[in-house]
This record gives C-alpha cells, sequence and structure tokens, in this order.
C-alpha cells in the first residue's frame, strides 16, 4: 500500500526535491520532455500529447528533480494499491556525479511498502551497468517473461526485466503488474489516443 501520496517530495539536508509537472505551462517543461525524448527510444515513451493527457490521472506522477535550484532530471512513477512503479528515470547528463539517481531512488523506494520497475536485459554494457546500479540499490531482476507494450506506432512489443524492491514478485504479483501495465498505463499511449488521422 501507498504510504504517501504527497506530490512534492524534498529530502531534507540533501538539496534534492521533487517537483510536479502538470501542464506545458510549468517550469522547465521544456528541458524535462528533451531530456525524456534523448533518454528512452520512441517505442518506450509516450507522446509529449499522450503524456499530458496521463498527467490527469491521479495515479500518475510526472515529476521534474532538482539539486539545489539547478534542473536535474526527471522521474515519472504510478501509484497502485498493491505496488509503485517507476516508469522513467533520466538525470542530465552535467549532474551525473553527484549521485542524484540513488538517492532518487532511494528516497521514493523507501516510501512505499512494495515497488519495481523495468529494465531492458542486461545484453550490452550499458544494460548491464543499469542492473547493477538497481541491485546495488536494493532491487533484485526477476525471471518472468515480460513483454511491455510498444506505447507509439509502429507498435514493437519489447522484453523488458522486471525488478523489483524489497523482495522478487510471486506468480500473482507479476499477473497484478501485468495488469497494471495493459489498462491503466497503456492507456495513454497511441493505442488509445483520441484522433481521427491516426488510423
Amino acid at each position: 500500500m501507498p504510504q504517501n501520496n504527497n506530490t512534492e517530495i524534498e529530502h531534507n539536508k540533501m538539496d534534492i526535491q521533487f517537483k510536479k509537472l502538470s501542464s506545458p505551462l510549468d517550469k522547465d517543461w521544456s528541458k524535462a520532455m528533451k531530456l525524456y525524448e534523448e533518454s528512452f527510444p520512441s517505442k518506450e515513451r509516450r507522446s509529449i500529447q499522450d503524456h499530458i493527457r496521463a498527467i490527469a490521472d491521479p495515479r500518475f506522477y510526472s515529476n521534474t528533480i532538482y539539486f539545489g535550484d539547478e534542473f536535474a532530471g526527471i522521474f515519472f512513477f504510478w501509484e497502485f494499491s498493491e505496488f509503485c512503479y517507476g516508469e522513467f528515470l533520466a538525470i542530465e547528463p552535467s549532474m551525473r556525479s553527484h549521485k542524484i539517481g540513488s538517492r532518487v531512488i532511494n528516497h521514493w523506494a523507501d516510501r512505499y511498502e512494495r515497488v519495481f520497475l523495468e529494465i531492458e536485459p542486461p545484453t550490452e554494457e550499458m544494460a548491464i551497468r543499469r542492473k547493477g546500479f538497481y541491485e546495488r540499490n536494493g532491487f533484485v531482476a526477476n525471471s518472468h517473461h515480460h513483454v511491455h507494450p510498444a506505447f507509439c506506432r509502429p507498435f514493437e512489443p519489447h522484453q523488458l526485466i522486471l525488478m523489483s524492491r524489497p523482495s522478487l514478485l510471486s506468480d500473482s504479483d507479476f499477473e497484478m503488474i501485468t495488469e497494471y501495465i495493459q489498462k491503466p498505463v497503456i492507456t495513454y499511449s497511441e493505442h488509445n489516443t483520441p484522433s481521427t488521422d491516426r488510423e
């Protein structure tokens, strides 16, 4: 069960804070969307239009990260009744020497009883390093065969590894997570974008 529903999370004595993005008029919206587009391939992220639709869902948290007064990254996550799902984390390249990623992921995970996220299969150096990063921060890799639907056309589902904290997922946990992704999460994608010119 979620332990805290605050939309703004401050890191005491660490000069790190989250600020929830509510619309394209918000401070640093352009920086956040630029980092989002540069950090994730198109099939793994929403269009800006679909991201704006997702923001209206109270379960979705679209956050900018600040280190002091400087824009440092983005962290988008979902709150569900049994799990919290870390969907996208990206840190500005110029800010990566401050271990902001570890601080963010630990602060977030500590606030919830059970969390999960996804990574690419560790077959290349960057993916191997990413898996090690999450393992150092208390996550464990699950063996369930997990395929995530693509957000944008052409729809190319891609295999990902589920990582969870504090423990491995049961089969029933996996089924629940699959349901979360297939319904509320993928609702905000080109599978369901209300448009007449995308047929």
